[in-house]
């Protein structure tokens, strides 16, 4: 591969998106089921449950388009992609009850 052929690929791989409808839908949906508002996901609101839902709608656009990047999806929260890739993990490590059939949902 020449160097014009790598800096053509990460190009292609830095313009991959998926549509904003999409991923709005995801939030939205997410929050109606925490029984919570769109923008209660999107603001930096630290309360737990807030938190807990604003990760599992992370989680669900990261599984749902696992080509975008953590910054693409950070760009729909007003996070840093450090923090999503924080979230993704956390969501994880915690599984707390009933958590696993949320993600099955997704």
């Amino acid at each position: 591969m020449t160097d014009t052929d790598q800096v053509t690929w990460r190009n292609q791989v830095n313009t991959i998106t998926a549509p904003r409808d999409e991923i709005e839908a995801i939030i939205r949906a997410t929050a109606a089921e925490h029984r919570l508002s769109y923008r209660d996901l999107i603001t930096p609101a630290h309360f737990e449950h807030i938190v807990t839902a604003r990760y599992v709608a992370i989680h669900r656009i990261a599984r749902r388009y696992p080509r975008i990047s953590c910054v693409q999806i950070g760009k729909h929260f007003g996070m840093d992609h450090t923090s999503i890739l924080y979230a993704l993990g956390r969501l994880k490590r915690r599984k707390p009850r009933n958590l696993h059939k949320v993600l099955e949902a997704a």
